[in-house]
């Protein structure tokens, strides 16, 4: 969803609702990905995995509530 939201192509005229319903959708996982990260759970692959995607959505979104986190 990152990749998309980054990369669209903005030349369709419902672009911004496309978007908006993206940045929602990405913001939700998110907050999964945070809420349910394996840190303590399972130390394997995951946790880079989860590392990873936290860092680019916070650089991607700045603007979604606990980005910063």
């Amino acid at each position: 969803m990152l990749w998309i939201i980054t990369c669209r192509d903005g030349e369709r005229a419902d672009g911004a609702a496309d978007v908006a319903e993206l940045v929602d959708a990405a913001a939700a996982h998110l907050d999964f990905l945070y809420d349910e990260r394996s840190i303590f759970r399972d130390p394997n692959n995951h946790v880079i995995g989860e590392a990873v995607g936290l860092l680019l959505g916070g650089l991607v979104l700045p603007g979604v509530p606990g980005a910063a986190t």
